[in-house]
């Protein structure tokens, strides 16, 4: 049948359409066929979650839509909205129409293709139209080619594990080749052709040859990978044609965990047993002392057992046990590579000569001291009581500026006779000995002669934050716990409020009682220098009824001593206090109300300035601010209106420490041994020292409605998961596993987290206690914790009376952290123990701001953490683990010590990079993911256009 002219128009039009969407498609990752590589390139997807890809569509399929991404685990809605323009499906499942494109170099097998390696080259197996070769031509690096007479298989679908990293050196001895041993697990010969290895530093050497399938021919030996294997820690990769095979991380790699062990000059890494493989790096995996390239592996651990020293070495080197390492400059303000240097010292009384002796540093690398035919200046003998020191040129030992270690190894002996860590470096100091074990850091470095220290001391780091609006009569805390010190000093603060009030206190609570702009002011001194920083809080006007004196100048007052501690266990100038209580119904203004103790006491304390009581509220007065002293015996403590009426008094005769005394049932008062500031009063009488029930006390004022039964009220057992839908002031008996010990975070609190394994991400809450009375705990501790859910700064706590409402149930493994993204971290995650991944992108005193891509993190390094501020810098690539908190300011992450913070930028030769630099490799993928991005708009805008055109076409041929 002949088509008229309008049906050859929807024809051509179909075809360009058709055509024009392939266009679009073929700039898109195809999800259901993209290797781990691919995968790993799309923004949001780490190497993780690209084999967690691959593994879903292994076990459920191909998907059938872009948005099924989102059923692998650990990716969610914002990972999607970030990749789904440059994704599409295609495959197997797909709809019939649908074409397969067919494109040469873009690591997948696709059409007709019979091989794919990512490029258009020929001579690595694949040639320029991804056909097979006959025979792959030899590579420049002859050690990573063999051959045998074994049948082999050259094309074929190969699975994770087929063949396997079997065996490697990566530190060998000074005579021999770093090298790799491969494993055959299958039944048939291999041919290598398409075959890599990879280091975790990208570099890839092409293997040739073929391993076989029995005997020794199962083992395939490369030398002298390119790059190199880091002596510390690094990644080796097998791959066919750009598919993921095998991998080992050992080291340091990565952070270490689950790795494989660190093989020393000139022992190697081998697998348990030839071929076996559970994919845990570091349950697969030996260090053994005999290596067996070519052969069945033999586990030899090593030898712990103290060197020994035969007679002829004895006799012809010098074993002085007076050498020790004086000085470390590990961070030259120049060229590190140039004036690092390491310092020895002789505390004997004879010269010595350290022939044979030997230096190293953790990354296993060592030098060993000879002498010298190029520098006839150059001595290997040390003086009695002199220096000897020696500079990175001549050792090759590259020290971090982080942490490191320097060892010190007497002739053929590798136990060391001296080591010295340290855990930070400041530029242009060195690591000085002053002391039986003790070294300090010092500005004045003294190559080769005695150690001078001389520091110079940093002004503390001023930061606080507060509320920059508040209501008149509302109490308003003042939080300086992001204040610094980059030397550790102890630190002494003096907060200004701008209306007459001061206090020396770190966080600090103030009332404003009148409206107006004040300036806020906090000098923080750390003993030699001062700092201060000032801002501005406005205060508004508060509408609420109050009844002052002017109001009333009589009559019954709802204003009541309710507890008092006479006798504290600590110093009694600082940790004395009177409670009050407003009983009654409306606000009471507290100005001109006055407290003293017994007749012809102290001097009683004025409230000077309006201060708002509000009903059911309580008021705690301390002796630092009432300078009123309480007696052990013998005291009183009364309460006067501003008439000098007096409106409440208690007396008392004797004290016990520790003990307060409060009001009880029927205006009773008690001796407890739990005292309760600010709280609702608890009578535990069956402890303590004095007598159960004072007698004949007379209490004046209202009665406190109080139930002796409510605070012996059994506790509710319930889980983390569900606290969250409990109400603040219920009680509770929860259990979890201890993610921060006491004094960490916070003195008076600890944080406990999931199920006694301490699963991944599961809920955690603080947990704590004004008297500081912990037990004993371990991380990883799995206890029980009762108590009532208060809540402070917008983070919910379990707040327990006595030490007994703590108990450890068993010692469990430690929390495992959730690892997140930065975007979804919110209210929820307060309280778990999270880990993210980004880069530093700025620092305000001990706040860190951390960007992972998706999102940006605050974290607050804590003094009592042990972590070191000045090791921190902008540019750099962290991964970050602690408890998620959260204050007034907001959710802000808390890591709890060095292992919670971990550099992400280190080469492949354990040295560490230029922070905040972006490899080349680096740049081409991003360059690439743009790239792809803007070709798939401009197709798309392409095919619009030709729909309008050929839609108009139509149009004027129907009309015709």
């Amino acid at each position: 049948m002949k088509l008229k002219g309008g049906g050859l128009v929807l024809i051509f039009f179909l075809s360009g359409f058709f055509y024009c969407l392939i266009g679009v498609a073929s700039g898109l990752v195809n999800i259901n066929t993209a290797g781990l590589e691919e995968l790993d390139s799309l923004p949001g997807i780490g190497a993780s979650k690209a084999a967690a890809i691959i593994e879903y569509r292994t076990l459920n399929g191909n998907f059938q839509r872009k948005e099924d991404i989102m059923s692998v685990s650990g990716i969610g809605q914002a990972t999607y909205d970030g990749l789904k323009d440059l994704i599409m499906v295609l495959g197997d499942d797909a709809p019939a129409e649908t074409p397969e494109i067919e494109i040469c170099g873009n690591r997948m097998i696709e059409g007709l293709e019979e091989c794919d390696d990512g490029n258009t080259a020929g001579g690595d197996g694949c040639n320029s139209i991804c056909k097979l070769e006959a025979k792959a031509e030899e590579v420049e690096d002859e050690s990573a080619t063999q051959s045998t007479s074994t049948p082999i298989v050259a094309s074929r679908e190969y699975h994770l594990g087929d063949i396997v990293i079997n065996e490697f050196v990566s530190d060998p001895a000074d005579d021999d080749v770093e090298w790799i041993e491969l494993y055959n697990n299958t039944n048939l010969a291999v041919d290598l052709s398409g075959w890599t290895i990879e280091d975790g530093g990208g570099a890839k050497t092409m293997l040739t040859g073929t391993i076989g399938n029995s005997g020794t021919n199962r083992y395939f030996i490369m030398e002298k990978p390119k790059g190199s294997l880091n002596n510390s820690g690094d990644l080796i990769v097998l791959r066919f044609q750009g598919k993921l095979i095998d991998s080992v991380a050992y080291g340091k790699w990565n952070g270490g965990m689950n790795n494989a062990e660190v093989a020393e000059d000139p022992f190697s890494i081998a697998r348990k047993i030839d071929g076996y493989n559970t994919f845990v790096n570091s349950n697969d995996f030996s260090l053994t002392v005999k290596p067996t390239k070519k052969g069945a592996n033999t586990i030899v651990l090593k030898d712990l057992a103290e060197d020994e020293v035969s007679a002829s070495d004895r006799a012809n080197y010098d074993y002085s046990e007076s050498i020790i390492i004086s000085e470390i400059f590990s961070n030259p303000a120049g060229d590190d590579t140039k004036e690092e240097f390491i310092e020895l010292y002789n505390d004997s009384e004879r010269d010595v000569d350290l022939s044979e002796w030997r230096l190293g540093d953790e990354s296993s690398r060592k030098y060993t001291i000879t002498k010298n035919k190029d520098d006839a200046a150059f001595s290997t003998i040390i003086k009695a009581k002199g220096y000897w020191a020696i500079k990175r040129p001549l050792t090759k030992i590259a020290l971090n500026n982080s942490s490191d270690a320097v060892f010190l190894y007497q002739p053929f002996l590798d136990k060391a006779l001296d080591a010295v860590r340290y855990e930070k470096t400041f530029e242009n100091q060195s690591y000085n000995h002053i002391g039986k074990n003790s070294y300090a850091w010092s500005e004045t470095v003294t190559y080769g002669k005695t150690n001078v220290i001389k520091t110079v001391n940093h002004a503390p780091l001023v930061s606080f934050d507060f509320p920059t609006e508040v209501d008149s009569g509302k109490p308003v805390l003042f939080d300086s716990s992001d204040t610094a010190d980059e030397d550790g000093d102890q630190l002494s603060f003096f907060w200004d409020f701008g209306d007459g009030a001061t206090n020396t206190l770190a966080i600090a609570e103030h009332t404003y009682f009148r409206e107006g702009a004040f300036t806020v002011s906090l000098k923080v001194d750390d003993g030699k220098t001062e700092a201060k920083k000032e801002k501005i809080i406005k205060i508004s006007k508060l509408q609420q009824e109050t009844i002052n004196r002017q109001q009333v100048a009589s009559g019954d007052w709802d204003i009541i001593i309710n507890e008092i501690m006479p006798n504290p266990l600590g110093d009694d100038g600082e940790e004395e206090w009177i409670e009050l209580y407003n009983n009654g119904g409306t606000v009471i203004n507290m100005l001109d109300w006055s407290i003293d103790d017994m007749e012809g006491g102290s001097k009683p304390y004025i409230f000077k300035n309006e201060f708002l009581l509000e009903a059911g509220k309580y008021f705690l007065l301390e002796r630092l601010e009432s300078k009123l002293a309480l007696n052990n015996s013998d005291d009183a403590v009364r309460l006067f209106s501003p008439n000098g009426e007096i409106v409440d008094e208690v007396s008392y005769a004797k004290t016990a420490e520790g003990e307060a005394y409060a009001r009880g049932a029927n205006d009773k008062w008690f001796w407890t041994t739990v005292p309760t500031p600010e709280e609702e009063n608890i009578i535990k009488t069956g402890d303590s020292k004095m007598t159960a029930e004072i007698a004949g006390v007379v209490v004046k004022g209202a009665s406190l409605k109080y139930s002796k039964e409510k605070a012996l009220t059994d506790f509710a057992s319930t889980t983390l998961e569900k606290l969250k839908e409990m109400e603040v002031g219920d009680k509770v008996r929860v259990s979890g596993t201890v993610a921060v010990l006491p004094g960490i975070l916070g003195a008076q609190y600890f944080y406990i987290v999931g199920l006694p394994a301490g699963q991944a991400g599961s809920p955690g809450i603080q947990v704590y206690s004004y008297k500081k009375d912990f037990p004993k705990f371990k991380i990883g501790d799995y206890v029980e914790v009762k108590g009532e859910i208060a809540e402070s700064g917008g983070e919910r706590r379990i707040k327990t009376a006595l030490a007994e409402d703590m108990r450890i149930i068993e010692h469990q493994d430690a929390p495992v952290p959730l690892v997140e993204t930065c975007d979804r971290i919110e209210e929820e995650h307060v309280g778990r123990l999270v880990s993210v991944t980004g880069d530093i992108v700025d620092r305000k005193s001990a706040t860190v701001f951390l960007d992972d891509g998706t999102g940006e993190i605050k974290a607050y390094i804590k003094n009592t953490t042990g972590i070191v501020l000045a090791d921190i810098k902008e540019g750099e690539k962290l991964q970050l683990t602690g408890i998620v908190g959260q204050t007034s300011a907001g959710i802000r992450l808390l890591p709890r010590g060095p292992e919670d913070v971990v550099k992400q930028n280190t080469d492949v030769s354990g040295e560490s990079v230029v922070l905040g630099e972006v490899a080349s490799s680096d740049n081409w993928e991003l360059a690439a993911r743009d790239k792809k991005l803007e070709m798939f708009k401009y197709l798309l805008v392409g095919c619009l256009g030709f729909l309008a055109v050929m839609g108009g076409a139509l149009y004027k041929l129907k009309r015709g």
